[in-house]
């Protein structure tokens, strides 16, 4: 079991060189494709690039926890609270798009929760830094931090938004809409991204010292 561990973890860390190889000059996006900016669409470079370095994150959070119970990346990865945060921080809540549903709530609710502020203040192609940042994740595991079922659902939040932060900082898209220039918008996304691999590692650290409320004696 450790060597399969050890294996998925090495491959998950190998993930992210492979979007390194991924051109970005000439990528196209969503926004390519469309004339005007009246559609809620996702920012991300590729489909795949996010998912790849949610990836490398969480196998990064789980190699550095050193304490004897700390769960495996297989552990973490299959687990449904783990996958779902993870999903709708990358990819979004897609199916959305196939629900009888008006366009503006179709669209909006489709999109990867860093991509929602378009749902709130509409339709833009740079994206809005407070979201693009650790801060959800970081809210997430103040208010649910205790409690044993929300730590994989937080790290899933985590390593989701640090994926889709740190392919942001790679391929120089989507563009910020207040640090739009590279040299200021770079250190925001790799610092972001880094916060948001230590909380995961946060989380999987208090699962494995099982942190949590203790119950009350009769």
């Amino acid at each position: 079991m450790k060597r399969l561990t050890a294996g998925l973890s090495a491959a998950a860390l190998l993930l992210p060189l492979a979007a390194f190889a991924c051109p970005t000059p000439q990528s196209l996006s969503w926004w390519d494709v469309v004339e005007t900016y009246q559609l809620m669409l996702p920012r991300a470079s590729n489909f795949w690039s996010p998912i790849a370095w949610s990836l490398g994150v969480l196998a990064l959070a789980v190699v550095s926890v050193r304490e004897r119970k700390s769960p495996g990346f297989a552990q973490v990865f299959f687990s449904p609270g783990f996958l779902i945060a993870a999903g709708l921080s990358t990819v979004g809540a897609f199916f959305f798009r196939w629900l009888p549903l008006g366009g503006h709530l179709q669209m909006g609710l489709s999109l990867p929760l860093p991509d929602l502020d378009q749902f709130f203040f509409g339709p833009s192609m740079d994206a809005n830094p407070l979201f693009y940042s650790a801060l959800v994740p970081a809210i997430a595991s103040t208010l649910g931090m205790r409690w044993q079922g929300a730590r994989r659902v937080i790290a899933g939040l985590c390593c989701g938004f640090g994926g889709t932060i740190a392919a942001a900082a790679w391929h120089g898209f989507p563009e910020l809409s207040v640090l739009s220039a590279r040299w200021a918008s770079l250190p925001w996304l790799a610092v972001n991204a880094a916060v948001c691999c230590f909380i995961a590692r946060a989380m999987f650290v208090a699962e494995a010292r099982d942190v949590g409320p203790t119950p009350k004696s009769a």
